[in-house]
């Protein structure tokens, strides 16, 4: 499969291993990020004759599997270290106008409460929107960001801080129908 996805543009961004997962749909054990020169040619992979062949290695091999289409109006270049522990939050707003004003709310009031809470400043590295993948996507979140972080114990201590608490964890809450928050290391 590796030359015929080359091939067709198919580049292996990043894998990483999971270390914590705070989510009830995603049980997985590894996070894989790939790029597509589009979704048109995914989906001319998907149906070659020798791709099909070799994805049956493929399937075989996963006792666990759900992908994702997600994309960016805007060039990420994005730097990976090794030493960070990276967020991957896949979240839905409500369907209601007022959420996006509440988002931004919360962005707002939680701004120095991250600044100052006394742990690492959750640095956000990327953020995506989902695409229309024909049925092809198993998850399908409104938007996914990627956060970086210098530790876990650095998400609990934000989250456990009384401010961040009483004033900023209602306001995202209020503002998402759902959230799924996995943190990894880099694998390669």
């Amino acid at each position: 499969a590796l030359p015929i996805w080359e091939k067709n543009g198919r580049k292996h961004l990043g894998s990483f291993d999971i270390i914590e997962s705070r989510s009830e749909s995603l049980k997985a054990s590894a996070i894989a990020i790939f790029e597509w020169p589009s979704f048109k040619t995914y989906e001319k992979v998907e149906s070659d004759e020798d791709f099909i062949k070799a994805a049956i290695y493929r399937n075989g091999g996963f006792t666990f599997f759900k992908n994702g289409w997600f994309e960016t109006d805007v060039d990420i270049t994005v730097e990976i270290k090794e030493d960070k522990v990276y967020e991957f939050a896949g979240a839905t707003l409500h369907p209601t106008m007022e959420a996006q004003e509440t988002l931004k709310k919360y962005f707002e009031v939680s701004e120095p409460i991250k600044r100052n809470y006394g742990g690492s400043y959750p640095n956000f590295i990327a953020q995506f929107s989902p695409i229309r993948s024909k049925g092809n996507a198993t998850y399908t979140n409104g938007m996914q960001i990627i956060v970086e972080w210098d530790s876990v114990e650095d998400n609990l201590k934000l989250f456990a801080n009384e401010e961040f608490k009483t004033k900023a964890a209602p306001l995202m809450m209020k503002a998402l129908l759902n959230a799924d928050f996995v943190f990894a290391k880099f694998k390669f």
